[in-house]
């Protein structure tokens, strides 16, 4: 409806969205009327969330961040050998074991990912699907990365 918006906040409505949902313009929304410090690049990584899902615990966050990037390439080594020996058991798990890491630092669309790779090994997707997926994953988990390091260095709160 148009104009619906600015109706709504003239009548002290704190926040609106239209329908239909969007998990990024909810997320921002949320953010401005918790007046929380937005710091999320091309919906990729929501660091503000994940702060709150801390507790506001920003250090604490930065210092697990810290140890998830040094156990990633493992991580990412493992998504490989289990998908090259088709092992799509261990494919699963370390993709939901991706996907809840992803989600706690606030990559939310390697999260998602993660989460689609999960799905596939448990439906017994092909092959092919199975590595389009995993590709999707490492690049996302890569874009993520590098705007994490960046918002950790921005922040002050390098670790090491």
């Amino acid at each position: 409806m148009q104009g619906a918006r600015e109706q709504y906040l003239l009548q002290g409505i704190d926040g609106y969205i239209a329908k239909p949902l969007d998990s990024a313009n909810l997320h921002q929304e949320i953010s401005r009327v918790l007046g929380c410090k937005q710091k999320q690049w091309e919906n990729q990584v929501d660091w503000c969330g994940a702060v709150e899902l801390a507790d506001g615990d920003e250090a604490m966050l930065s210092e697990l961040l810290t140890e998830f990037l040094v156990a990633l390439p493992d991580y990412l080594s493992q998504l490989q050998q289990q998908l090259d020996d088709r092992d799509y058991a261990a494919l699963e798990r370390t993709a939901h074991t991706l996907g809840g890491l992803c989600a706690t630092f606030g990559m939310t669309t390697a999260s998602v990912e993660a989460q689609n790779l999960h799905s596939a090994c448990r439906d017994s997707a092909d092959a092919a699907d199975l590595h389009r997926i995993v590709r999707q994953l490492v690049a996302q988990i890569h874009a993520s990365r590098a705007q994490l390091e960046t918002s950790r260095q921005g922040s002050g709160l390098e670790s090491g």
